[in-house]
């Protein structure tokens, strides 16, 4: 593990790469994300949101890791109250803005990652 990256090789010799979030490891809940009806403008967990996806693409090499991590942050956000449209236009904005992810995946449609990616309302 190396800052937030953890490194696996498989059994053939093939490495990879997914997110390593210590705070995994504590025995005891850590909050780290904003609430909508907190002291901060809302709109700063949709931007959180966001930003995450693009560092989940960042360092998950692996679809199945990356929509792992997506989708953790996305129910996480959603049972917090964030509204769960916006937060799926969020993730639709992303991939419309940055086609170089779908591209890595190879996917070929964007509805084709949403379905992956928000398995769960």
């Amino acid at each position: 593990n190396y800052l937030d990256v953890r490194v696996v090789i498989d059994a053939d010799g093939k490495f990879s790469t997914e997110l390593y979030n210590k705070l995994n490891d504590f025995n005891f809940p850590v909050v780290m994300y904003t609430f909508p009806h907190g002291n901060m403008p809302v709109n700063v967990g949709y931007n959180v949101f966001y930003s995450q996806v693009l560092r989940f693409s960042n360092i998950c090499s692996q679809l199945d890791s990356f929509l792992k991590e997506v989708n953790q942050l996305y129910r996480l956000l959603a049972g917090r109250a964030y509204d769960s449209n916006k937060l799926k236009k969020t993730f639709k904005d992303l991939m419309l803005k940055r086609p170089e992810i779908l591209l890595k995946y190879k996917i070929s449609d964007i509805q084709e990652i949403e379905e992956l990616a928000f398995v769960i309302d």
